[in-house]
């Protein structure tokens, strides 16, 4: 089922940094990053992205970012733990 809630994290990589040596795909643990051989470019799905920032860390050329989505749902004070007891 498709949800219309938007994503947490955005992910952007720059394919003229990009060297497709795919350690970001080997890296990200939520399957958020694969690798599409018919094109020969990294593919991101951002719906499973949690923004653990491995693949930007392992990345030799930094061609990834990964950025805090701004039209997210927003943090409601109300929520914290302080609050909540």
């Amino acid at each position: 089922m498709k949800t219309f809630v938007p994503n947490e994290f955005l992910i952007d990589i720059s394919d003229n940094r990009c060297i497709r040596c795919q350690v970001c795909v080997r890296q990200c643990s939520f399957s958020a990053l694969s690798f599409d051989y018919t094109s020969n470019q990294v593919r991101v799905c951002e719906d499973n992205c949690v923004g653990c920032q491995r693949c930007v860390i392992f990345c030799p050329t930094d061609a990834i970012l990964v950025q805090h989505n701004e039209i997210g749902y927003k943090k409601n004070a109300y929520w914290q733990s302080r609050v909540l007891s």
